[in-house]
């Protein structure tokens, strides 16, 4: 059995100055990460957005992450676990993602990885931050280099916006730096999902919300509150 992890991020290409671009990431528990699906916004791929682009990586022009999108990466992490470097002798996978609408109301997607031998299971809300292991580790790591690499850029280029056409050469630097097999296998550990450690996650991040401890406000404060205007003294 295989144990993968999917998560999309969203990065700004220049900072406070440029538009947003979602990468589609993948890793499995013994630091094998496919090619990711990098979505620009727009209606089409421009002639040069795939120019630096990394082998096998799949780029595509949306307004925003959709179920058709999701359902075209399905088949990109099925063409790869089914390829002759990745057969496991007909043993199943097993895939672990959020819960985002295009992922798990997606009948389609689930078709496809169920006809394909893969067992999704979406994590509850808010979970992730502790046990998506691309979001504990390597992706930490990208966003990091990915806002260095930017401030660069900008600083060298007079202040402008990255273009799509020369995203990949920031990118594709960033990506190779970031997603290795080491840092891969450090997330799935460090969430103890591989392998298994219930001592992984901390007894506080079961804790209720702070917030859920305030005391009830007495009548006083309740007027108080209620005021159009409050004067600070």
């Amino acid at each position: 059995m295989e144990l993968w992890a999917v998560q999309h991020t969203t990065s700004l290409t220049a900072l406070e100055k440029g538009e947003t671009s979602t990468v589609l990431a993948i890793m499995n528990a013994f630091g094998d990460i496919p090619p990711p699906m990098v979505i620009h916004k727009g209606k089409n791929v421009g002639k040069h957005w795939k120019d630096g682009a990394p082998f096998g990586l799949v780029l595509c022009a949306s307004e925003r992450i959709n179920r058709d999108l999701f359902l075209e990466f399905g088949h990109h992490f099925v063409k790869y676990v089914k390829s002759e470097a990745n057969l496991n002798n007909g043993l199943p996978h097993i895939i672990i993602m959020d819960n985002h609408y295009s992922h798990v109301f997606n009948l389609e997607f689930l078709n496809l990885m169920r006809s394909n031998n893969v067992h999704v299971f979406a994590l509850p809300s808010h979970t992730t931050h502790w046990l998506q292991p691309i979001d504990r580790v390597p992706f930490g790591t990208f966003k990091r280099r990915w806002n260095e690499e930017m401030r660069m850029f900008t600083k060298n280029h007079a202040g402008r916006k990255l273009e799509n056409k020369e995203f990949f050469r920031v990118f594709t630097p960033v990506w190779q730096k970031s997603m290795t097999a080491e840092l891969a296998q450090s997330g799935f550990r460090t969430t103890g999902l591989f392998p298994v450690n219930v001592q992984a996650v901390p007894e506080e991040a079961f804790a209720p919300s702070k917030v859920s401890e305030h005391p009830e406000p007495t009548s006083a404060s309740s007027q108080e509150s209620g005021r159009k205007c409050l004067q600070i003294v």
